[in-house]
C-alpha cells in the first residue's frame, strides 16, 4: 500500500467508521476526518501528540466554505464537548467505547506567519486506532467534502468499510445509529424519505459505488435493512494511485425524465443513474410502463433472494430486456380474470339485493298474515262463544265474558298460532278453519261449569 498521507486518503479504523455520531453536524463529521488526516501526517514526528494545522488548510481539506470565522471556530470547539460511541457494530473485536473526539483545541493567531492555526489533541482511543488500526478502510477526503450531508458521509464510509462482502445486513436501529439520525424521523417511512433515499442517491452520483437496499420485516414490523454495495462498471479501487484531490464528476444536469417522481427516486436509490433513466424513457419499446414492469420484476426476485450481486445491473437488464413485461396471452388472461372478478362482484351485489328484498317482502307478508289471523280468530271465537252460550242466562253470559273471555282468546291464539308459526306463515297457505273450530270447542268444554 502506498503512502496514504500524501494522497488525500485516510487509513481509517473500522471502529472510527462504525460510530454513533448523532450529536455531530455535517461540518463536524467532515472535521473529524480532516483532524485525523493531519494528525496522521504529524504523528511520527510529534511524540507529544499535539497537532497543528492552519485554518485555511483545514477548510480546504474538509471542503468547508463557511466564511463566518466566529461560527466556524465555535463549531470546532464544540467538538470537544460532544461524545462519540465507537465500534458499535463490533467489527473490530478488541474494544468498544465512548470518547470526546478532541482532547483539547485552541484556535490561535500566529503573529509570525499572520495566519490562524488550529492546535489540537485527540482522545487516547482515537490515537490508538489511528496509529495501529486492526481493521480499516481508506476514506477519500476528496469525495467526503463533496457529499451533501452527514448521512451521505456515513453511508459512503460504511460502503468503503464493507464493500468487499458486497452486502451487509443491519438492524434498522443499528443502521440509524450508524447514519447519526438520533431521535429524528422515528417513523420508518419518514426516515426512508428524508435520510436513506437522499443519501443513497448522493453516494451513487458522487462516488465509485452503486448502492441499493432491501427492507426486511419481523412480523409486521420493519426490522432489518440489507445494504448492497456494487462498484460502478469500469470502476476500480486503485487506492495507491488515487490523486491527492480526486475530482468528482457529476453527470451534466438534464431535465428530470417524464416519469412518476417516486419511481424516478426509486430508480436512483437502486443504482440507476439519470442517463440510464433517460435512455429507458426515450425508448418507445420501454417507457414508463416498461420501467414499472422491470422494477416490479426486480423487486420480486430481490425479495425471493434470487439476486446475489450487482443489483443495479440486474435491474437495468430487467428493464431493458422487458423481463417483467407480460405477453399478449398473459394480458388476455389477466383481462379475463378481471372480467370474472367483476362478474362475481356484480352477482354478489345482486344476490344480496335479492335477499334484502325477499326479507322485506316476507316481513310484509308476516305482518299482513298476522293481522288477518287475528281478525279471523276473533270473529270465529265470537261465533263459537255465542253458540256455546245460547242457553245461558244473562248473568251467566256476563260472568263468562268478564272472567274468561280475554284469557280464553289469548289461550287459543297462543296455542294455535305460536310466534314461530306466525313467522313462517304465508298467504299462499290455507287457514284450516275447521281445525281452529275444533280447538275452540275443545277449549270451551273445559269451562262447561259455567252453565247452570
Amino acid at each position: 500500500m502506498g503512502n496514504d498521507n500524501n494522497s488525500g486518503l485516510i487509513k481509517k479504523s473500522s471502529a472510527l467508521i462504525n460510530i454513533n455520531s448523532s450529536d455531530l453536524t455535517t461540518n463536524q463529521r467532515k472535521f473529524m476526518n480532516t483532524f485525523l488526516y493531519f494528525a496522521k501526517q504529524q504523528m511520527k514526528q510529534n511524540s507529544s501528540h499535539k497537532f497543528k494545522v492552519s485554518l485555511s488548510d483545514f477548510k480546504n481539506k474538509s471542503g468547508i466554505t463557511e466564511t463566518n470565522k466566529p461560527r466556524l471556530k465555535k463549531e470546532i470547539k464544540d467538538m470537544q464537548a460532544k461524545f462519540v460511541e465507537y465500534n458499535i457494530t463490533s467489527k473490530d473485536k478488541e474494544r468498544w467505547g465512548v470518547f470526546p473526539f478532541l482532547a483539547g483545541v485552541d484556535i490561535v493567531f500566529n503573529t509570525e506567519t499572520g495566519r490562524i492555526d488550529i492546535e489540537y489533541g485527540l482522545a487516547f482511543q482515537v490515537l490508538n486506532h489511528l496509529e495501529n488500526p486492526n481493521v480499516y478502510a481508506y476514506i477519500d477526503l476528496g469525495i467526503v467534502k463533496g457529499l451533501n450531508n452527514k448521512y451521505s458521509i456515513a453511508l459512503y464510509e460504511i460502503s468503503r468499510d464493507y464493500y468487499k462482502v458486497k452486502s451487509k445486513k443491519f438492524t434498522i436501529e443499528k443502521f440509524r445509529s450508524l447514519l447519526g439520525v438520533g431521535d429524528k424521523y422515528s417513523l420508518f417511512n419518514m426516515f426512508e424519505k428524508r435520510v436513506l433515499k437522499p443519501a443513497v442517491i448522493d453516494v451513487n452520483q458522487k462516488t465509485e459505488f452503486t448502492l441499493s437496499y432491501s427492507i426486511h420485516n419481523t412480523g409486521r414490523k420493519k426490522s432489518h435493512i440489507t445494504l448492497f454495495m456494487d462498484l460502478k462498471q469500469g470502476e476500480q479501487l486503485r487506492l495507491d494511485d488515487i490523486s491527492q484531490e480526486k475530482n468528482i464528476v457529476i453527470s451534466e444536469t438534464r431535465n428530470t425524465p417524464s416519469i412518476n417522481q417516486e419511481l424516478f427516486d426509486n430508480l436512483l436509490s437502486h443504482g440507476i443513474n439519470e442517463d440510464q433513466i433517460h435512455e429507458f424513457t426515450d425508448d418507445p419499446k420501454i417507457g414508463e410502463q416498461g420501467i414499472i414492469y422491470g422494477f416490479n420484476y426486480y423487486e420480486k426476485n430481490l425479495k425471493a433472494g434470487k439476486i446475489k450481486d450487482n443489483h443495479s445491473g440486474y435491474l437495468a437488464k430487467a428493464i431493458k430486456n422487458g423481463w417483467g413485461k407480460k405477453s399478449k396471452q398473459e394480458k388476455k388472461e389477466d383481462e379475463n380474470k378481471e372480467n370474472i372478478k367483476e362478474a362475481r362482484r356484480i352477482k354478489l351485489e345482486n344476490d344480496n339485493l335479492i335477499k334484502t328484498l325477499e326479507k322485506e317482502y316476507d316481513d310484509y307478508l308476516n305482518k299482513k298474515s298476522k293481522k288477518l289471523i287475528e281478525r279471523l280468530l276473533v270473529e270465529e271465537l265470537d261465533e263459537q262463544i255465542s253458540l256455546f252460550l245460547d242457553g245461558a242466562t244473562d248473568t251467566q253470559k256476563n260472568l263468562f265474558r268478564d272472567k274468561y273471555s280475554y284469557g280464553f282468546i289469548s289461550y287459543i291464539k297462543n296455542k294455535f298460532f305460536s310466534d314461530e308459526s306466525l313467522e313462517n306463515f304465508s298467504l299462499s297457505k290455507n287457514i284450516d278453519i275447521n281445525k281452529l273450530n275444533l280447538e275452540i270447542v275443545e277449549a270451551t268444554k273445559t269451562i262447561g261449569s259455567v252453565r247452570s
